[in-house]
């Protein structure tokens, strides 16, 4: 097993991930290394809470000297004072002022998370593509620690929430009926051998919660169509390695544009450099 890299909290990375906090920072690290074996393609800057994050947006895209190609943003949907019902909306309009203006955003927030690319006017190219979600699924109310109630088994969950709600009937527990889900998680945290309520990354890390990669699969695929199609920028012309290419010069272009990407001699098998590039669209073009 490789050794894992350390978590940079405060990354600059072209792709950048900004998120609440430092748990949510690690959190998202440690399930990236736990689905891929390998550190994020991406880095991740935390802001300090949901307030900064929009702050930090909005100074990066206004900002003349462009840092990133993908900007990904994570926040709780769990503003004080607003309905649960309302909370999905009150995202999207404290992000309307702040990036409307150079991207499309949707009058309803998608549930598989948003991603988009900024509109087409001068000066669009220095922008970066955006994606956000909204933390637990983009419709519900709720945080990272909902996100992790999914992943217990059943049973567990049950349990667990049970025993929570008693202490805060019989007040033993005095926390707010909003952070139900943070009690929740950092009760079952300390269940475990060793105890630890503090931190989510490790609690990721050690597979505390069993059903985790299944429960978040959506979110882990908007992660990965953000930032891992944003790898590949431009083509790249190659030379091909294999014999039966006969040092055929190949032009590789992701999947998604369908542009010609290959120029064979009539000896040239195409499909041969298909399956070894299994993320680029070939087709073959006479010389």
């Amino acid at each position: 097993m490789p050794q894992q890299e350390k978590c940079n909290c405060k990354s600059e990375d072209e792709r950048l991930l900004l998120v609440e906090g430092v748990n949510d920072c690690h959190a998202v690290f440690q399930l990236m290394w736990l689905v891929s074996k390998t550190a994020p393609v991406f880095g991740i800057h935390e802001c300090g809470n949901d307030d900064k994050v929009l702050e930090n947006l909005a100074a990066r895209l206004v900002s003349s000297v462009p840092r990133q190609k993908a900007l990904g943003v994570i926040l709780d949907s769990d503003v004080e004072g607003v309905n649960a019902s309302e909370v999905i909306q009150s995202r999207l309009d404290q992000l309307r002022p702040r990036v409307g203006e150079f991207y499309p955003l949707p009058d309803v927030f998608p549930e598989a998370g948003l991603i988009l690319d900024p509109l087409a006017r001068q000066g669009s190219s220095r922008l970066p593509k955006l994606g956000v979600w909204l933390m637990p699924n983009n419709k519900a109310h709720g945080m990272f620690e909902d996100l992790l109630m999914e992943a217990l088994f059943d049973e567990v969950k049950i349990y667990t929430t049970a025993v929570v709600n008693k202490a805060k009937a019989d007040k033993i527990a005095t926390f707010k009926d909003i952070h139900l889900s943070k009690a929740v998680i950092r009760t079952y945290m300390a269940w475990q051998d060793p105890p630890d309520i503090q931190y989510l990354g490790v609690a990721i890390k050690k597979k505390t919660f069993e059903n985790i990669e299944a429960k978040c699969k959506q979110f882990i695929q908007w992660l990965e169509q953000l930032f891992v199609a944003a790898r590949v920028t431009r083509p790249k012309r190659i030379f091909c390695a294999l014999s039966a290419c006969n040092r055929t010069k190949v032009l590789l272009v992701p999947k998604k544009r369908r542009t010609i990407a290959f120029r064979a001699n009539p000896a040239a098998d195409p499909s041969l450099v298909a399956r070894s590039h299994p993320a680029y669209f070939f087709k073959s073009q006479s010389s």
